[in-house]
């Protein structure tokens, strides 16, 4: 509570608020003062008998918790003051206070430092179709969202429901605050994520702060970086090149240029250059080699590589490994959690490989075959003398390589659905069933690939599934440096970053001493 407050509500004759509000205000209050108590839902009889008071004459100070106007009662007693028409005869003020938004990010540390949204999530006085196009477009943009009102005892899905939306936008891993009774006896502070959240407990006195694609939790605090560049970065600190060919990787590079490192992206596509540059890095488009993964080792003075690559790009990473092992200097794997799929279901049909998708295609007779594992793989299925009775529906990405690349294999434009994923299980129900498909061929991409929602549109359609196993890691025992956390990853960086500034740091003295 601001000083100012404090003075009017010790000045007021007459205090009004919701009764909870006004016992927490004991020790504040004078014992002269009246009190007029009202009970949750008695919002406007409680502003309408604060106006009368206020026109009769009485010094009168509405109590909120948090700001007044933050979802508070200035507006509503602004509003019947208004509706008098004798508003020129009260002095009225807004005072402001320290909303729950502004408390639950000081305990958690610094998430809010980029833009936000904040979204009550009771429908009480608002429809929950809008509560739920405000969440989705404040997930789209990739705000920082705070969710007032997140639960209570007779609303308990709403919270679940808007973890559903953002996770379509946002990573299983996405760090997440709950922040319970801030400021009061007994407040609990838990970091956790949105694949987590379910698991926290949360009620009406909590506040869910959900981070954007660049914040991150490290030792104890949620930061989301503003973006300026910190002592430290830059030559002095070496580059980090990440291979970004997914939204990880993307994501990734972002965060680590928000930290302060220096950084270089590179995609392999012009789609996928065209992604990264959304977020003004510095990027190199085009598909490397060793000697092109070397000259630009090279030419950017490449400290680390963080391979953010799919998991079936298994050639890049071998590439990748061998270059950082020549040049002497770090690699870092990042590892896409896998899918939580069903066991012992007689629908999915697990495999190693493609050769063993195939001769299970052919053992299983299903002629109008949805192919979901991207461009390369494709010449093996279409070619193979095995497969031949089938016709196959094949999904790509909507860009001008993939289609040429259907086109010259001989596929019909019936036969190609050119989408850019993921999408829910509801899209991919639609897709499999507007395709008449009899059996689905997908690869074990991850939740973030979508094969999840792949998986459960073919069990609710009951078609077979063929899912594709990831390939073996191309490391050699000792090589296998994977993370599966933003933490991991900016902890490796700040290694890297600390060990050539002391480098650095090491030739300016045996300069300076003459050696």
């Amino acid at each position: 509570m601001s000083r100012r407050a404090r003075e009017l509500l010790q000045e007021a004759e007459v205090v009004v608020g919701y009764r909870s509000y006004l016992r927490l205000l004991e020790g504040i209050l004078h014992p002269w003062q009246e009190r007029v108590e009202s009970r949750m839902r008695e919002e406007v009889d409680r502003a309408r008998r604060a106006v009368a008071l206020a026109l009769s004459g009485r010094k009168v100070a509405v109590v909120s918790s948090g700001d007044p106007g933050i979802y508070g009662m200035a507006g509503l007693v602004l509003e019947v003051l208004l509706s008098t028409g004798r508003q020129d005869q009260v002095d009225f003020q807004v005072v402001p206070g320290i909303t729950a938004a502004s408390s639950a990010a000081a305990l958690l540390g610094a998430p809010l430092m980029h833009d936000f949204a904040v979204i009550s999530l009771s429908d009480l006085l608002t429809p929950w179709e809008v509560i739920l196009k405000r969440i989705e477009a404040a997930a789209r943009g990739d705000f920082v969202v705070v969710f007032y009102n997140p639960k209570s005892k007779k609303r308990v899905y709403q919270l679940q429901a808007a973890r559903e939306v953002l996770l379509r936008y946002r990573k299983p891993e996405t760090p997440v605050g709950v922040v319970t009774g801030a400021g009061r006896p007994g407040q609990q502070v838990v970091l956790t994520d949105l694949a987590r959240l379910p698991q926290a407990e949360v009620n009406m006195q909590s506040v869910v702060m959900v981070g954007n694609s660049q914040s991150y939790v490290k030792d104890g605090y949620l930061i989301t970086p503003r973006g300026y560049p910190l002592p430290g970065s830059g030559a002095t600190g070496g580059t980090i090149l990440v291979l970004a060919g997914t939204k990880e990787g993307r994501e990734l590079a972002a965060v680590l240029a928000a930290a302060g490192h220096r950084v270089v992206a590179s995609a392999a596509t012009p789609y996928g250059g065209a992604l990264l540059r959304e977020t003004g890095l510095a990027v190199r488009e085009g598909r490397l080699d060793a000697a092109g993964l070397q000259k630009l080792i090279e030419e950017e003075g490449v400290k680390g590589i963080l391979d953010a690559t799919h998991p079936f790009a298994g050639e890049i990473t071998r590439l990748a490994r061998e270059a950082a092992r020549a040049s002497g200097i770090s690699y870092l794997r990042w590892e896409r959690p896998p899918a939580s799929l069903p066991a012992d279901d007689p629908l999915i049909r697990r495999v190693r490989d493609w050769e063993e998708a195939a001769e299970c295609l052919a053992a299983l007779g299903k002629e109008r075959v949805f192919l979901a594992v991207g461009i390369k793989p494709l010449p093996f299925f279409l070619n193979h003398p095995a497969l031949r009775r089938c016709r196959f529906l094949v999904r790509v990405l909507p860009v001008p390589g993939s289609l040429r690349a259907c086109i010259q294999l001989g596929l019909q434009p019936e036969q190609i659905v050119a989408l850019q994923g993921p999408g829910t299980q509801k899209f991919n129900e639609a897709l499999l069933e507007e395709y008449r498909a009899e059996i689905l061929v997908t690869k074990e991409s991850g939740e973030t690939g979508g094969v999840g929602e792949k998986i459960a549109a073919a069990r609710a359609r009951k078609i077979p599934v063929i899912v594709v196993e990831r390939p073996p890691d191309p490391g050699g025992e000792g090589e296998r440096s994977t993370v599966s956390s933003r933490e991991e990853v900016l902890r490796w960086a700040d290694g890297i970053a600390a060990t050539n500034e002391n480098f650095v740091r090491f030739l300016q003295d045996q300069r300076g001493n003459g050696n």
